[in-house]
């Protein structure tokens, strides 16, 4: 493969800036107006190439795009920089409070290093969803006027309620990246691209707060020496700096470990990483057709999206890699438990050494956020994506509909694997070839014997023999080639 056909118009969200927003003191008031929290993009308002910024949020980018110039690429690869261009979109919820606004409308331009590579910068707020205290839904226009004539009034409750209804709000994420997906200054980075005879070009969805870049982008050129896939994805790890977050780091090893060994047999089964994700853009157009956005399911982005490429793209590949990842600041939910919302606190034992987490440990990262090394979170991400079908007729099982009993023998199955239960192991194929329709049941029970067996090959487990004859016989019985396993 040339490496200069490979493109990457990479889209990156970022918010602007990160005001922490101290909610008042516990005060039960009740006032003509209440957000929702939830914010919405249905009334956007877009600043146009005058586009003014405060300084500190100019800080952030630059740093960013100084991290994507020093680690995007090995550094044997470091003439491909100009095969990549970066629309960034800088945004925040509009406030009722113009000051609190001017934190993006600030006061100096954006003037960039000479970099290798093009940025396209689009600022934007997205509004609160407002309603009045009986429910209706009102415009933000409305409630501004009711703002302003408190501020006039009473100061000090004009403060407290703008205060109570803007801290809180969830973004509106699916909205937020279809909208750069979209907009004009992704379209014409691709068209820019699309000057390059035969060049292969992607929609890259990155994060600002990916800490190093890691060479990802080498990593790519890898993959795509024999072919160009419609999605791939190396996934990422959490950054481990500090001893204290070693846990965490080894924790999103295991994750995106079972993510690789799962996309072994079944590459639409895994959650494809939003902070990390390519989605080729077809031929003949400006960015990926496919939308990020439906209404019955805002919990997702990438996965939303790609049920759309599977269903919309005759042949679509998917590829998880195990090449390079990313590395990514650690969110805050990852370090609290699920179920209370407590702190997660690891033994001395894993803070010493990465690699020796106690049995205590392994029960604690399975409550860290959205880790597939908890078997119901791994079964619920296998039909994200809408890769498979259930058996015609077999709607129901046992009172609940198909998806809650995949979701309860699949997890049940892996628990089998692990503890060497074979009887057990033979209920629960049975259970899901009446469950799954074709050769997609074949490519489940791969998937669940190859994650245990990658995390016995991590951890170092005593049932890794036992685990590699077992996968050695199903590949016998599956027709799968052991050295795609081994």
């Amino acid at each position: 493969m040339n490496k200069n056909l490979l493109k990457h118009v990479i889209n990156t969200p970022f918010y602007a800036p990160e005001q922490k927003i101290v909610p008042p003191s516990s005060r039960n008031e009740i006032f003509e107006y209440y957000t929702d929290k939830k914010g919405t993009m249905a009334n956007a308002r877009v600043f146009g190439k005058e586009l003014k910024i405060n300084p500190s949020v100019l800080v952030k980018v630059q740093a960013f795009l100084k991290k994507l110039q020093e680690g995007a690429f090995d550094p044997s690869d470091q003439d491909l920089l100009s095969n990549l261009s970066v629309h960034v979109g800088l945004n925040r919820p509009e406030s009722l409070d113009s000051e609190v606004n001017r934190a993006l409308e600030g006061e100096a331009e954006i003037v960039f290093d000479e970099l290798p590579f093009k940025i396209e910068v689009t600022a934007f707020f997205w509004q609160y969803r407002w309603f009045k205290k009986n429910g209706k839904a009102v415009p933000m226009e409305e409630v501004k006027l009711y703002y302003n004539e408190l501020l006039k009034s009473d100061e000090e409750k004009a403060k407290r309620f703008r205060l109570s209804q803007e801290s809180g709000v969830t973004p509106p994420f699916q909205e937020i990246r279809e909208f750069l997906k979209n907009h004009q200054s992704t379209k014409n980075l691709v068209k820019q691209f699309r000057k390059i005879q035969n060049s292969q070009i992607y929609l890259t969805l990155i994060d600002s707060d990916t800490i190093n870049f890691n060479g990802v982008f080498s990593a790519y050129q890898r993959i795509c020496r024999d072919h160009f896939p419609t999605v791939m994805s190396t996934g990422y790890e959490f950054d481990g700096t500090k001893k204290e977050d070693h846990p965490f780091r080894s924790a999103s090893k295991i994750d995106r470990i079972i993510r690789i060994a799962t996309a072994v047999h079944f590459f639409f089964g895994v959650y494809y990483p939003e902070p990390n994700l390519c989605i080729k853009v077809e031929e003949g157009e400006e960015t990926v057709k496919e939308s990020f956005i439906d209404i019955r399911r805002k919990n997702h982005e990438s996965a939303v999206l790609l049920s759309q490429v599977l269903q919309e793209r005759h042949q679509a590949t998917f590829v998880f890699s195990g090449d390079k990842p990313i590395i990514t600041t650690i969110p805050n939910r990852a370090r609290l438990i699920k179920q209370s919302g407590n702190p997660i606190m690891f033994s001395q034992q894993f803070l010493s050494d990465p690699s020796a987490p106690t049995k205590s440990d392994l029960t604690k990262i399975k409550n860290i956020s959205q880790s597939h090394f908890d078997n119901l979170l791994w079964a619920k991400s296998l039909y994200t994506n809408r890769g498979f079908s259930f058996t015609p007729g077999k709607r129901r099982g046992r009172g609940k509909n198909s998806y809650t009993t995949f979701n309860s023998v699949m997890p049940s199955l892996r628990n089998s694997i692990a503890s060497g239960q074979d009887k057990k192991i033979e209920q629960c194929i049975e259970k899901l070839k009446k469950l799954v329709a074709g050769e997609d049941v074949n490519k489940l029970i791969m998937a669940a014997f190859q994650v245990e067996y990658a995390i016995s090959k991590w951890l170092k487990l005593e049932n890794l023999d036992w685990l590699k004859e077992m996968l050695e016989k199903y590949c016998i019985i599956f027709n799968v080639s052991i050295y795609l396993c081994i």
